[in-house]
């Protein structure tokens, strides 16, 4: 559904309220963002907004400032490093001086801005990590993040396997027993070329999960999954490919 369509759900008639975040008026049906200007909301006694009639001006990714706090409020919000931040900006500087922005939300390419710098300064991350919260728009994020990629020529460096592992041991406060047993499965899963596919995250939180289960470091599925930003599912089946290194791995075969 377009902004139109949209338009025409209110026909002019727009159920106004502030967005908390942006402190911005918006309509609360379709979503449309009003310039700063003195609305009569004629507001009852439990606050609730009444229908209005305005014209508004849609307001887009084009304008910068609301990409800019977009940044800031994520940065912020997430305790993103310091180098992938200044990456970050850099990347929304030449975006807006090349025009690249149109046909993004702001939300959308927030999250590929973020994802693109973390990649960049070869920080693992995931996409919930940048800002993203539904599937859907994680889809976006990734598609727009190939597409800034091809029209910025970036060469984004593939994070391995163990990258990751690092990152998801830190963030679960693993104990470095257990980060050793699993360093030892994607050592050997690399040598088998296990490791390769389009979501080295995936590998990653199998061995960290296998090596949970070898140690007294108990580690749910769901509390993996969740910190990878993957399904379980995914986490079972890359299990199922690496359980098959442990025999060798126990008694220290090659």
């Amino acid at each position: 559904m377009g902004r139109e369509d949209l338009f025409q759900m209110c026909e002019g008639n727009h159920v106004v309220a502030y967005d908390p975040e942006t402190a911005e008026p918006v309509c609360t049906i379709c979503g449309l963002v009003f310039d700063d200007m003195k609305l009569d909301f004629l507001m009852d006694s439990n606050a609730v907004p009444k229908r209005v009639t305005v014209k508004p001006r849609m307001k887009s990714v084009d304008d910068g400032t609301r990409l800019d706090k977009s940044l800031l409020r994520v940065f912020a919000k997430r305790n993103i490093q310091k180098t992938v931040q200044e990456r970050a900006l850099e990347l929304y500087n030449i975006v807006r001086k090349r025009h690249l922005q149109k046909g993004y939300s702001v939300s959308t390419l927030t999250g590929a801005l973020i994802y693109a710098a973390h990649r960049l300064c070869h920080v693992p991350t995931t996409l919930k990590e940048c800002g993203t919260v539904s599937t859907s728009e994680r889809k976006k994020v990734l598609r727009c993040y190939r597409n800034l990629c091809e029209k910025m020529e970036l060469n984004a460096p593939r994070l391995r396997s163990n990258d990751y592992l690092y990152y998801l041991a830190q963030k679960k406060a693993v104990d470095s027993e257990t980060v050793a047993i699993a360093r030892r499965i994607l050592e050997r899963a690399m040598e088998k070329r296990l490791d390769k596919g389009p979501n080295p995250v995936g590998v990653a939180v199998a061995a960290l999960y296998i090596g949970a289960n070898l140690t007294t470091n108990h580690i749910t599925q769901r509390e993996l999954a969740e910190a990878a930003s993957v399904s379980e599912v995914t986490l079972r089946v890359n299990c199922n490919k690496l359980e098959g290194l442990l025999p060798n791995i126990q008694s220290g075969k090659r």
